[in-house]
């Protein structure tokens, strides 16, 4: 398995040894090994061992000094706390692969931390102030339709859908979002002759 592959190679990486192999593979090999045993957990439903993991492989960059290592393991680190739902961590972590990206002119990790960033704040029910209405709108109608389409999800528990990230949501309200509500009331998304 992919697991006991990243196992072995952990087990056989020395830092002290294979650390000059960024120069010619781009990228730390144990790091490597520790980030994708990570994900590996994650998919096997571990994930307080995946999290463990991640840490190791963003620990192993801080003591290696190594700036394009430590953005890949923060990365990581960012995307097993969206495994995890763990909104705020992922939010956090995120916001240090920006920091560190812009800081050393990395545009790959500068662009996945900040749409993590972004995907945090939208699952937190974050809008940025200002919104332009029409972003307001496609919000609430993207909404309506994901309620319309899972109606009795949660049946067996005596409701629809509860109010964890895995149905919907939703920030507090305000002036704005409940006048996009209002202007695309009953407008829903469809797929043909169902609701999408």
């Amino acid at each position: 398995s992919s697991l006991a592959h990243c196992d072995r190679a952990i087990a056989l990486y020395d830092s002290g040894q294979h650390h000059g192999h960024v120069r010619v593979l781009g990228n730390n090999q144990g790091i490597s090994a520790f980030n994708y045993s990570a994900w590996n957990l994650c998919l096997l439903g571990q994930p307080d061992a995946a999290l463990v993991r991640a840490r190791e492989a963003v620990a192993l960059a801080r003591g290696l000094d190594d700036p394009f290592s430590l953005a890949h393991a923060l990365h990581f680190e960012t995307v097993v706390h969206w495994f995890r739902r763990d909104v705020g961590a992922q939010r956090e972590r995120a916001a240090d692969v920006i920091a560190l990206s812009e800081m050393q002119g990395f545009p790959l990790w500068l662009g996945v931390g900040r749409a993590f960033h972004a995907a945090a704040r939208v699952v937190a029910g974050e809008m940025s102030e200002g919104a332009p209405i029409a972003a307001l709108e496609a919000l609430a109608i993207t909404a309506r339709t994901f309620a319309a389409a899972n109606r009795g999800r949660h049946a067996a528990e005596g409701f629809d859908l509860c109010d964890l990230t895995h149905c919907q949501v939703v920030g507090k309200a305000t002036r704005e979002t409940e006048r996009a509500a209002q202007s695309t009331a009953g407008l829903v998304l469809h797929d043909g002759e169902r609701v999408a």
